[in-house]
């Protein structure tokens, strides 16, 4: 999304229907009414990449309101979402005061403070849904989430992040929680 919740493009200074998660708003919704056994994720970089995003981001570092992404995405009823490699342009502290806002977990699997492992967001998560079949039996299924981000993202953003985070190779982190996730499972199962 690279915070672009209008459809308008900022650079040209004209509107622009192609862009937005307001022009996606009623596409969700018709998806939702189609399949209502889905889910709506976010893959990151949602928070940097327009003017909105930095004033949004600005206002975060000051106050303690939510940024426009966050708050459309929670008036869209998101379920779960990662975090992207430009979510940490702002720094740590600015992404902490955006993120405390969200209305659905964010979870990311191979960031943590360096020294005590802490991870800095929920490694995963696990929605706990319940679906309707083709004959209209309801069941219920958990549907395990998990993100990483490139770990390059620690050079990328030397001087913003400055050590606060160690990245862990992304493919190591996700077999670790799909493992963790799986186990979960067949412990529920068992």
């Amino acid at each position: 999304l690279h915070a672009t919740l209008m459809p308008f493009d900022y650079f040209a200074d004209r509107r622009d229907d192609t862009v937005g998660l307001v022009q996606l708003a009623g596409l969700i919704e018709a998806a939702r009414a189609e399949a209502p056994n889905s889910i709506l994720l976010d893959n990151g970089d949602t928070f940097q990449g327009s003017a909105l995003g930095d004033l949004g981001a600005v206002d975060a570092s000051v106050t303690a309101g939510s940024h426009p992404m966050l708050t459309a995405m929670n008036a869209l009823g998101y379920d779960a979402a990662t975090l992207g490699n430009h979510d940490f342009d702002f720094g740590i502290e600015v992404l902490d005061r955006i993120l405390a806002n969200a209305g659905f977990p964010i979870v990311l699997a191979n960031a943590q403070r360096p020294g005590n492992g802490e991870p800095f967001r929920p490694r995963h998560t696990i929605l706990e849904r319940e679906v309707e079949d083709i004959d209209g039996t309801r069941h219920p299924l958990r549907i395990g989430v998990t993100g990483t981000v490139p770990p390059q993202v620690a050079r990328w953003n030397r001087e913003i992040l400055n050590g606060q985070l160690v990245f862990e190779d992304a493919v190591s982190a996700t077999a670790r929680e799909a493992r963790i996730e799986y186990k979960t499972a067949i412990h529920l199962l068992a």
